[in-house]
């Protein structure tokens, strides 16, 4: 996303195409939730957390037939694992100047939230995010912080973290990195594979992302918002459905969107209607109150 900006970005600006890059899972439920969220927040928004919750069927256990994810992640996930440092070098050099995150937000690596223990997501969508801010630093649109967290399934808290950072390191060698493509379910206990999961655990496999907004309202009171977004089956389903209802907005609200340019999603779609395309279409997008009932508003496609 980095060399697209870096190749394309002036030349589409000045030939007004619009590329929007991260379409599917995660990228646009996250932007999404947080369209939803600003919107509903009737203030000036200065904060959001995100944390996201993947879970799995509690009967995938190492040594059954347990695969959850399909290999073609696992080969992207050793390319992002070894080309880690250059993304960091080339988003620093793209967008320099990105804000120091708020004492307010930090946090231990492990942390407890609602009874359970997260830590730094690892995806490349709090990056999204942060170049979307830097993009609305630029027209002069508010912005907000971002930082984005992520639980694994019950009792293997303590196992993804280490072993992840092992093969971030070894992924520097060439030889290492063939061995991962070559024989991801022994390096994953079995959890990728080039089979990939059956049908049963894609529908039983499900996510959230709750998305904790704060700022204050429009007499400078502090105030917070929650929204959330949730769904099932996210690697086939719910990316989908994204990348469809994305092209969708794109047909039909050309006009509403930025002239040209690599813009991000949730820059793209800021002033769509893609949430309730989102949720007409089997994704659940919704701000929860204080008491956790959520308010759903329908909407049907014209």
């Amino acid at each position: 996303m980095m060399n697209i900006y870096q190749m394309y970005n002036k030349p589409a600006e000045q030939a007004n195409v619009l590329i929007i890059p991260a379409c599917g899972f995660a990228s646009v439920p996250v932007s999404a939730g947080l369209i939803h969220l600003e919107n509903n927040f009737k203030g000036v928004l200065r904060t959001v957390e995100c944390y996201t919750a993947i879970d799995f069927p509690t009967s995938i256990l190492p040594g059954r037939d347990n695969c959850v994810v399909h290999y073609g992640t696992w080969e992207s996930l050793v390319h992002e694992l070894q080309n880690l440092k250059q993304f960091h070098e080339t988003k620093s050099q793209v967008y320099p100047g990105f804000k120091p995150v708020p004492q307010s937000l930090k946090r231990s690596f492990f942390h407890r939230n609602h009874g359970r223990f997260w830590f730094p997501y690892p995806g490349p969508d709090e990056s999204i995010v942060a170049i979307d801010q830097a993009y609305r630093s630029k027209t002069g649109t508010p912005t907000y912080f971002f930082q984005s967290y992520v639980t694994p399934p019950l009792l293997i808290h303590f196992f993804v973290v280490p072993v992840f950072f092992i093969y971030y390191y070894l992924c520097s060698f060439k030889c290492f990195r063939k061995l991962l493509w070559k024989h991801p379910k022994f390096f994953t206990l079995g959890y990728f594979s080039h089979k990939g999961p059956s049908e049963q655990m894609r529908n039983n496999t499900k996510y959230s992302f709750t998305l904790y907004g704060s700022g204050a309202d429009n007499n400078n009171v502090g105030k917070s918002l929650t929204a959330k977004v949730s769904g099932n089956d996210p690697g086939y389903r719910t990316t989908a459905i994204a990348a469809i209802c994305a092209a969708l907005t794109i047909l039909k609200e050309r006009s509403k969107m930025p002239i040209g340019g690599v813009i991000n999603s949730g820059t793209a779609f800021q002033n769509t209607r893609i949430v309730d395309r989102l949720n007409n279409s089997g994704m659940k997008i919704e701000i929860v109150d204080d008491s956790g009932n959520e308010t759903k508003v329908e909407w049907i496609e014209k």
